[in-house]
């Protein structure tokens, strides 16, 4: 039985730590699973926590100067030269001459003092707005990690479909090469036994090299583009990282546009409009902060101490420190009391800030009124850019299938020596550049969605 309890929170944990290892070394994501990753391991969304974290901390900390405040202190002087006083000679001797001094010193060599203040504010109209401005900058702090989140997604989106579109182009241009390789070793076979001419054949493998060196540069694309997804993911660059979705992951999006383009844009769920409206009560609460100076100020405080004297170092001596009666040598004090301030005139000071703070509350509401008008601009312009990419991405898709089509009808009369070289190659560039046209569609589709999925609030729900 004893084996039992013990051994079962350590089975417990040791299960908990191999799942926590196994999530932490996971190296193969799909689009939502990266999204998701970014969203707590990327680097600015990690010091936008940072930031908030601190926030809640701030309001904590005004909120504690509203609480008793208690400090202890201790006090050892040794007075080297006992300050000194010149007294009339007779109260020392009567028979002095009128008009004489003496020198009388005043005081003992040593003096230990302990003590302890408390106070507590009672009144104060600015530590209340302070305690509400203090809240309003954790809820900015939540809104920039919440944008922060947003931000994020859409670069997620993009980086990632820039790697499966970088693949994709790779796998074109490879398929491309291996059926002009084929070629090119026909023409090679027909030019050795003099069917065709050198012409015929050097214009083939200008086609290859060229097709060789385009995907040197796409794999160098992908490499990059790789490196980028893991930098924005906070993801470690020296770990391997798979992508599970492929091109399809974007290409479908032509199907679904329709309810993406339906989506419904509310101004509420607009997160620089919500910024904005929180920033306009910071600037109202700094407005009412400057006002509240305008009133007194009251604490109330309490102070107790105990002092020692004597000609000889005394500072751990405690002997009879608790005794209070009129014997002892430990001398005490104590007072309580309030203290009111108010500062009636500054020299206009505090009406110059208070106008500091109006200006800057006109200045949060205008911005206000700009971001809500310019969020409908936004959502028209994402909306448009959207019903474009689904345009294009549906015209290159059919243009790259009918230059397929023509390719692979140039090539049956090739071989039947009803075309030349010269249109072979024609028809080969043609469909290489309708597929390049087709992968910058998808790219194309990539910003356009995550840009309208931002400012509609779809990024919000991850």
């Amino acid at each position: 039985m004893i084996f039992r309890k013990i051994h079962l929170p350590i089975t417990l944990s040791f299960w908990l730590l191999a799942a926590f290892s196994t999530q932490a070394q996971q190296t193969s994501f799909s689009l939502r699973e990266a999204v998701v990753y970014a969203r707590e391991q990327a680097y600015s969304v990690r010091n936008a926590e940072y930031d908030y974290d601190k926030a809640k901390k701030i309001v904590k900390e005004t909120a504690a100067m509203g609480l008793p405040q208690l400090s202890l202190g201790a006090d050892m002087n040794y007075n080297q030269r006992i300050p000194q006083q010149p007294v009339p000679a007779q109260f020392i001797d009567p028979n002095a001459p009128e008009g004489e001094f003496v020198l009388l010193a005043f005081g003992v060599p040593y003096q230990s003092t302990y003590r302890a203040n408390a106070n507590m504010l009672l009144l104060d109209g600015s530590y209340f707005v302070a305690l509400m401005a203090s809240r309003v900058f954790k809820e900015i702090s939540r809104l920039d990690l919440e944008q922060s989140k947003v931000d994020i997604t859409e670069q997620i989106y993009n980086a990632y479909g820039n790697v499966i579109v970088a693949k994709e182009l790779i796998s074109i241009l490879e398929r491309n090469l291996e059926a002009s390789t084929k070629t090119l070793q026909e023409n090679q076979a027909f030019f050795a036994e003099g069917f065709i001419e050198k012409q015929d054949v050097d214009q083939v493998e200008l086609l290859v090299s060229s097709l060789e060196n385009n995907i040197v540069q796409a794999k160098n694309q992908e490499r990059i583009a790789l490196m980028t997804l893991k930098l924005v993911m906070g993801y470690p660059q020296d770990r391997a990282l798979t992508l599970t979705d492929g091109v399809e992951v974007f290409t479908k999006l032509g199907e679904v546009a329709d309810v993406i383009l339906e989506s419904n844009f509310q101004l509420d769920e607009y997160l620089p409009y919500r910024s904005a409206e929180t920033a306009e009560r910071a600037a109202v609460l700094s407005l009412r902060n400057e006002q509240m100076m305008y009133l007194p100020r009251l604490t109330g405080f309490y102070n107790f101490s105990r002092n020692n004297f004597g000609n000889d170092f005394n500072f751990f001596q405690y002997d009879n420190f608790f005794r209070f009666d009129n014997n002892n040598p430990w001398v005490t004090f104590a007072v309580t009391g309030f203290s009111l301030q108010w500062d009636v005139f500054t020299g206009f000071r505090r009406y110059a800030r208070t106008q500091q703070m109006r200006i800057d509350l006109d200045r949060a509401q205008m911005n206000k009124r700009r971001v809500s008008e310019q969020a409908e601009i936004d959502y028209q312009r994402a909306k448009g850019d959207m019903q474009v990419a689904v345009k294009n991405l549906q015209t290159t898709a059919r243009n790259r299938d009918l230059a397929s089509n023509i390719l692979t009808n140039t090539r049956t009369k090739y071989r039947e020596g009803i075309v030349g070289s010269l249109e072979l190659t024609q028809a080969e560039n043609q469909l290489l550049e309708s597929e390049r046209n087709y992968v910058n569609a998808l790219l194309q589709m990539v910003a356009a969605r995550s840009a309208l999925e931002k400012i509609t609030g779809s990024f919000n729900s991850y």
